[in-house]
């Protein structure tokens, strides 16, 4: 049997998503998230990781060009 991991990231859109036309004819949306990470009393600052993410099937594609700057996500 094989075994999955799996992630779940919860997060804000950073900006508009962007839709392009690859020059194989390919369409795609990309966007990044801000996602914080737990605090540990010893931090001043809160910490985050930026991620970029893609979309590629149409479903998808869809889904975030509806999205727009400040959403939260899961």
């Amino acid at each position: 049997m094989q075994e999955n991991n799996q992630v779940l990231l919860t997060g804000r859109v950073s900006a508009a998503p962007v839709a392009r036309e690859l020059p194989s004819g390919d369409r795609m949306v990309s966007m990044r998230i801000v996602v914080p990470r737990p605090r540990k009393a010893s931090d001043t600052r809160n910490q985050v990781d930026v991620i970029d993410l893609v979309a590629w099937s149409k479903s998808t594609q869809r889904t975030a060009t509806r999205l727009k700057p400040e959403d939260i996500i899961e």
